[in-house]
């Protein structure tokens, strides 16, 4: 099985840490988020990893090459132009030829995702998506869940004074190959615009819950959390 890893945005939110680093190339105990993410997917024995990669991408391919010294095979994606999440992945299309796994390259993560696969594959849907509470719901892209595990809506961050409930989406899937027709080339973000998509063409989605580890690190606060 493949794994595609988001990794080509700006990192704005960071401030001056990412002027010259990319966000996911930021340290963490001694090592790039990156890295950390390459050798989990490794540990549970994923292998054959995509990256795409866009602001400053000589950073990502001069540290990790072909990904042969992390024992693992990596191919890059590069976005001349920032298409984000869904464009990226549309990018790789021609890449995939099966059930896989896509994370975001900001993620830290300690959960068993062997568990995420099987999961999803009882579903029988296009799509799962790793869901849990979160401690920073207002900041967060809700969704709403049915009672059989599907995916009803995307609410994205909730509006002052909004009920809701703090079911909030990880960054973490595992998809099937045909939900691919659904992404348009060019821009298009995942969550926003392609997911809620798939919904209101009749696709298939569904929510795995966890209380594992699976934290971004994609402001400064969450990343002094992270360290």
């Amino acid at each position: 099985m493949k794994a595609v890893i988001i990794a080509g945005g700006l990192g704005k939110r960071l401030g001056h840490l990412t002027s010259e680093v990319p966000k996911p190339m930021l340290d963490v105990k001694g090592k790039p988020v990156l890295e950390h993410m390459i050798l989990y997917l490794k540990k549970h024995g994923i292998t054959d990893i995509i990256i795409c990669i866009g602001y400053l991408h000589h950073k990502v391919q001069e540290r990790f090459g072909d990904g042969s010294t992390f024992g693992v095979k990596i191919t890059y994606s590069i976005e001349k132009e920032l298409l984000g999440t869904g464009g990226a992945l549309k990018q790789v299309e021609g890449l995939i030829d099966g059930t896989f796994i896509l994370v975001y390259g900001d993620l830290i993560i300690d959960m068993d995702i062997a568990k995420l696969i099987a999961f999803h594959k009882s579903k029988g849907g296009l799509g799962t998506l790793t869901v849990h509470a979160s401690d920073h719901p207002h900041d967060s892209d809700l969704v709403e869940v049915g009672q059989d595990g599907s995916i009803i809506r995307f609410i994205g961050k909730p509006k002052e004074g909004q009920k809701f409930v703090n079911i909030t989406n990880a960054g973490v899937y595992c998809f099937e190959r045909p939900i691919l027709k659904y992404f348009p080339t060019g821009v298009s973000m995942l969550d926003k615009e392609v997911l809620p998509s798939v919904l209101s063409k009749g696709g298939k989605l569904f929510a795995y819950f966890t209380k594992e580890t699976v934290h971004d690190m994609g402001t400064m606060d969450r990343l002094e959390r992270v360290r």
